[in-house]
């Protein structure tokens, strides 16, 4: 997911409206298993994925 999309996501994709319904489904999807699978809670799994998207954000800045 985030491979794929590593160049168009910002930080803000992940806790606004995201105008492309392709990838806040996605976004989702790695949202509801981390839930599911791995027990964390909404908003921890919501402070996870804004923490990956800032790690990618980082190496953007870097190239």
């Amino acid at each position: 997911l985030f491979e794929d999309q590593k160049d168009t996501i910002k930080l803000t994709t992940l806790v606004s409206n995201v105008v492309d319904k392709e990838t806040q489904a996605k976004i989702e999807v790695v949202k509801e298993r981390l839930i599911r699978d791995f027990g964390y809670n909404d908003e921890s799994a919501t402070d996870v994925l804004n923490y990956v998207a800032s790690i990618f954000a980082r190496g953007d800045a870097r190239e």
